[in-house]
């Protein structure tokens, strides 16, 4: 779903601090009006409205198909139809959210995220 997110998702992690959920959830999501979509970092966290998956089975039966990791990145993106449509349609809209909103592209959060690791660096006299 999301291309190049586990490259870019640990470089925000890393100069803003905080966990890959919340990094996306105030960066990517947030922004398009993606409120049920998360990073699963904790497989025992309860997720609203969630629907579990299943697999066919032996005799017609279905198996339970879910994945008990704890990794974030490409993978580890719970979402719903409703969400998904409005990744779609921002995709379709050259980053125009259906709000309206014009989200920041990689390169522009990329170069946020740097202004504001120099920024810091320099606060604390390391540079």
């Amino acid at each position: 779903m999301l291309e190049g997110s586990t490259n870019f998702g640990g470089l925000g992690v890393r100069v803003s601090g905080k966990t890959l959920r919340d990094f996306a959830s105030e960066n990517t999501f947030h922004p398009l009006g993606m409120i049920h979509t998360q990073y699963r970092n904790d497989h025992t966290a309860l997720i609203p409205h969630r629907a579990l998956a299943y697999s066919p089975g032996e005799n017609g039966s279905y198996r339970l198909n879910v994945s008990y990791a704890e990794e974030t990145g490409d993978g580890m993106v719970q979402t719903t139809i409703e969400d998904f449509l409005k990744w779609d349609e921002n995709k379709r809209n050259n980053n125009g959210s259906s709000s309206g909103k014009k989200i920041q592209t990689k390169d522009e959060v990329l170069a946020e995220l740097m202004a504001e690791h120099i920024a810091l660096r320099k606060s604390l006299g390391e540079l």
